[in-house]
């Protein structure tokens, strides 16, 4: 039961009984931030912190809880050994040498004595040596990938040409999740110009229909439903100041909410408009 409360957990949070979750504040002296209700940490939002295996790596929390509750911090299913404090809310984790994968990762459970919790899911990354014949034991070879980045998590590329009278673009998207061994690919997508939003220079709005499945996996055939039932309003900036903080070249997405806000990376140059979204960062309703 256990365990079935900590999935249960993971994926929604709990508000039992009209008693207010915990939150988070800080993680290791920087401010944690909520969007849509979901925890996280700017700093990592492009780019997660990468950490040495058979190292450690300190952890400092500060979590609170607006009836007075107690609260006990949980680290579920990762790797090694966590050393932590329940009362100064500080340890450390002793990062294994002999990880499977370079867990993304890390996940941290703040629950109250009622069960009411709340969730940070903190970006990192196990370095790693990775050698080129890696891909000879697994799903895809090298030439399936994007090879500006190595791809860990779930990740939504475009990869588009301007028409240059009107704005339209056409070109290639993928959903891509090694870990989950689901590829996704629109070889043939069209997108029509948006008059730009209040941050973008550029935007399109894109649908996407009939991909090619390169698993028969149900988590790689629920996604592609999932993906292909939104309309993608996407757009561009070189730099947008947002919630306090600036984004270099963002990808800008329209929210059913929370309206244009930055949800990646992109480029636009010379006719050609690429990004990348990071899907297990941002939650897509």
């Amino acid at each position: 039961m256990k365990h079935l409360w900590i999935a249960i957990a993971l994926l929604t949070g709990c508000n039992l009984g009209g008693n207010t979750p915990p939150k988070f504040q800080t993680i290791n002296g920087e401010e944690v931030k909520y969007l849509f209700g979901f925890a996280y940490v700017p700093s990592t939002i492009f780019s997660p912190l990468v950490v040495q295996p058979n190292s450690q790596w300190n952890i400092s929390l500060e979590v609170s809880d607006a009836n007075g509750d107690d609260v006990e911090i949980l680290f579920p299913e990762a790797p090694g050994q966590i050393n932590f404090n329940q009362e100064t809310k500080q340890g450390y984790w002793n990062i294994p040498d002999d990880i499977v994968d370079n867990y993304p990762t890390l996940q941290i459970l703040a629950v109250d004595d009622k069960g009411a919790s709340d969730i940070l899911i903190y970006p990192l990354e196990i370095a790693q040596e990775w050698d080129s014949g890696m891909w000879d034991t697994g799903m895809w070879d090298t030439g399936d990938w994007r090879n500006d980045r190595m791809l860990d998590g779930s990740d939504l590329v475009g990869e588009f040409s301007i028409d240059e009278n009107d704005n339209r673009i056409q070109g290639t998207m993928e959903f891509l999740a090694p870990n989950r061994r689901c590829k996704i690919t629109w070889a043939e997508t069209k997108g029509s110009s948006l008059n730009p939003c209040e941050l973008c220079t550029h935007s399109w709005s894109i649908t996407i229909e009939r991909g090619s499945v390169e698993s028969t996996q149900p988590y790689c055939l629920e996604q592609q439903q999932q993906l292909e039932s939104v309309v993608w309003n996407v757009g561009w900036s070189d730099r947008v100041e947002w919630n306090g903080l600036v984004y270099n070249s963002p990808l800008l997405y329209e929210h059913s909410t929370a309206g244009w806000v930055p949800f990646g990376q992109a480029t636009v140059q010379q006719g050609h408009f690429s990004f990348q979204m990071d899907l297990d960062t941002y939650l897509i309703d």
